[in-house]
């Protein structure tokens, strides 16, 4: 069961100046129901048909205890793209169902 009560502000893109090669960044905020929550995206496995869409599934830590207080939590995910057979178009992200369209940073 995930937490989340709703989750913004989501961009995935590409960044091309990093050293070492392309990059895939992915960055999203998601309300908690208290504070104390670690948040992770890791590729579902097995991934889907299509391979120019990446799904990453959020996964939560909850605190064994923590004050009720809504507290937004970032979330991020980097993936090196050296020797990828297809580009990646967009991102989703499971369980929230939250699908994000991959842009390119030159």
């Amino acid at each position: 069961m995930c937490d989340v009560r709703r989750s913004f502000d989501w961009t995935a893109y590409i960044d091309h100046r990093s050293e070492g090669g392309p990059v895939l960044r992915v960055y999203g905020v998601c309300e908690m129901p208290t504070s104390g929550y670690s948040l992770c995206l890791r590729p579902l496995i097995p991934q889907g048909f299509n391979p120019t869409i990446l799904i990453l599934q959020l996964l939560e830590q909850r605190p064994e205890s923590a004050p009720r207080v809504i507290t937004n939590t970032p979330v991020m995910y980097e993936q090196m793209l050296e020797g990828l057979k297809h580009p990646i178009l967009e991102v989703h992200i499971t369980p929230i169902n939250v699908k994000i369209p991959v842009r390119e940073m030159r």
